[in-house]
C-alpha cells in the first residue's frame, strides 16, 4: 500500500530510490537494538518444521490471492485456507517436540522431559 502511495505521490523510480535509506538505516540500528544471544551451536535443521510452515504460508497466500479472481466462496480458496490452518497448528506442535524448533520462544511452552 505504501509502495502504491509512493508511485503516486512522487514517481515510479522512487520504488527503487527508497531501499537506500531503509538499508542504512537499518545496517546503523540494526547492531545496537539486535540482542546477540551467544547460541553459536549449530544444530540440526528441523525439516518437518520448515516443509510444514513453507506449505502453510504457499497455501495461504495462494488461497487468498486466488479470492480476486474466484472469490471467497470457491471450494479451492476455502480448501487452501483450511490447508493453510492445519498445517500451522502441525508446525505448532511439531515446534513444541523438536529438539532444534526453527522458532525458539518463551511464549511456547515446552513439554517437560
Amino acid at each position: 500500500m505504501l509502495g502504491g502511495v509512493l508511485t503516486e505521490l512522487l514517481s515510479w523510480r522512487w520504488a527503487f530510490l527508497i531501499n537506500l535509506p531503509v538499508v542504512v538505516l537499518i545496517l546503523a540500528l540494526g547492531p545496537r537494538l539486535l540482542s546477540d544471544t551467544g547460541d553459536r551451536t549449530r544444530g540440526r535443521l528441523d525439516v518437518p518444521g520448515a516443509v510444514t510452515v513453507t506449505g502453510a504460508l504457499l497455501s495461504l497466500v495462494y488461497g487468498i490471492s486466488a479470492t480476486e479472481r474466484n472469490g471467497w466462496g470457491d471450494p479451492a480458496v476455502i480448501g487452501c485456507l483450511i490447508l493453510a490452518a492445519v498445517l500451522l497448528v502441525a508446525f505448532w506442535f511439531i515446534e513444541l517436540r523438536s529438539s532444534t524448533p526453527l522458532c525458539r520462544s518463551r511464549a511456547i511452552p515446552r513439554p517437560e522431559g
